[in-house]
């Protein structure tokens, strides 16, 4: 009955390594670990047979010596691949943490050994070929994970899941994998390999090829938004020469504003950006057709926000003049204001402020800046919401800003002298991109020293 018994546990060993072996083949991409844990698994099958051989025929003498020294080959077989791929292991690591899946069982495998060995009555009676054999297989698996072995099915589902439309042709241009939002097909491969790379599908899309050894990678990029933009800039800028009136904002502002030292310097930072990115639309404008309506009203809406922040940047400074300090409400109504002009193209824009107490001047101006940088920002994304809420913890300000319903997947970039300010105030930014919003934290004390 127990000779039955141990039968059993060795083919359910053999099976299991069996098993393991096919999955490991199918699953891992490196070729190298491949072998040596398929060697791993023919050494523990290799063990089990023997020690069935053993039970089956009751070895004994000569015979028992026989099958003991035969242990040293499936023993080989599993001792060196084991070391080669620990030494793989850790040069794969770069220095990581290594999981520790694996290290704990390495250390039960060399407890029960170390008990085994000391003749410890519960473990000296127990089959260890068979414990053991089932240890090994249990390590080299806990290896199969993201921060060590990746499978290759692993790296086709992230393929075929991206939202890139890629394809991977052969050398015969033939598709052997693809993305599922939109690939390339294998005509128009063919034409954007023929024309040296790049092919326009047609009027939104452009096709673009690489080669590479095995073949070649192609990926399609959609131009449909840029010819938008060109069209709307274009029907614009007619509509934007006959409101200079913006542009000269800045020398009949500068005119009103007084001496202080301070406040001079906070508004010709406001003054040189808004100068700066209305130069930019005005020549953007003069760059687009005539008949684009949508992006001219847009590029007015933007010339629109920055009228607003002028002004109400100015008469902020002027209240601060008159009054030495600025109050929360004033602050409130100047960025609604400015929110005010998105409602046209953003749908929906929302300000909360809860009760703060009085704030330094320069921190005012600075939350008033990323406010106006956050609409103008939300313009450049279709029909996005954007909701800023500012209340103070522990003593200082926090602003909280939710952008929602952008394509995160396009390029893009936060005004990094507006990051590099509240640095120098002493100040925290925190950044958080998903993939269709972008969340900002900025934390700002309510005094500067």
């Amino acid at each position: 009955m127990t000779n039955f018994a141990l039968y059993c546990l060795f083919i359910a060993l053999i099976a299991a390594s069996i098993v393991w072996c096919g999955g490991v083949i199918a699953r891992v991409a490196d070729t190298r670990i491949k072998r040596c844990f398929t060697l791993i698994s023919l050494g523990v099958c290799l063990l089990a047979i023997i020690n069935m051989t053993k039970i089956a025929i009751n070895a004994v003498g000569v015979t028992k010596t026989i099958l003991n020294c035969l242990y040293v080959i499936p023993a080989l077989m599993i001792i060196i691949p084991m070391i080669v791929g620990a030494v793989m292991l850790i040069k794969a690591s770069k220095g990581e943490k290594f999981p520790n899946a694996p290290l704990i069982l390495i250390a039960i495998t060399v407890i029960y050994a170390l008990f085994y060995a000391l003749k410890v009555p519960v473990f000296v009676s127990s089959p260890i070929t068979i414990i053991g054999g089932a240890l090994i297989i249990m390590i080299c698996e806990s290896c199969i994970t993201p921060k060590t072995i990746r499978t290759g099915s692993d790296f086709r589902k992230v393929f075929v899941k991206s939202p890139l439309p890629v394809a991977i042709a052969d050398k015969e241009k033939e598709i052997v994998i693809s993305t599922e939002s939109a690939a390339p097909d294998k005509v128009a491969i063919e034409k954007a390999i023929e024309n040296g790379g790049e092919f326009k599908k047609d009027e939104n899309t452009i096709m673009t090829t690489s080669k590479f050894s095995g073949g070649y990678i192609a990926f399609s990029t959609d131009i449909k938004e840029l010819n938008m933009l060109v069209d709307e800039l274009t029907e614009t800028s007619q509509q934007l020469q006959k409101n200079s009136e913006l542009i000269s904002m800045e020398s009949e502002i500068r005119q009103e504003l007084t001496a202080a030292k301070t406040l001079n310097q906070l508004y010709d930072e406001g003054v040189a950006i808004a100068t700066k990115k209305l130069a930019i639309i005005s020549n953007i404008l003069s760059a687009l057709p005539e008949n684009d309506e949508k992006a001219r009203e847009r590029m007015l809406l933007r010339a629109q926000i920055i009228a607003a922040y002028l002004r109400s940047k100015f008469a902020m400074l002027s209240f601060i003049e008159q009054n030495g300090a600025l109050y929360t409400r004033n602050l409130f109504d100047s960025i609604t204001e400015i929110i005010e002009t998105t409602d046209k193209t953003i749908e929906d824009c929302s300000v909360e402020f809860s009760h703060l107490k009085e704030i330094d001047n320069r921190i005012a101006m600075l939350i008033f800046d990323w406010a106006e940088n956050l609409c103008e920002f939300a313009l450049t994304f279709g029909s996005p919401t954007l909701r800023i809420t500012m209340d103070e913890e522990h003593g200082k300000i926090v602003l909280l800003a939710l952008l929602s319903g952008v394509d995160t997947h396009k390029k893009f970039e936060i005004n990094k002298e507006l990051l590099r300010k509240i640095a120098l105030l002493g100040g925290k930014t925190g950044i958080d991109v998903s993939t269709d919003s972008i969340a900002l934290r900025v934390i700002l004390p309510t005094e500067v020293l």
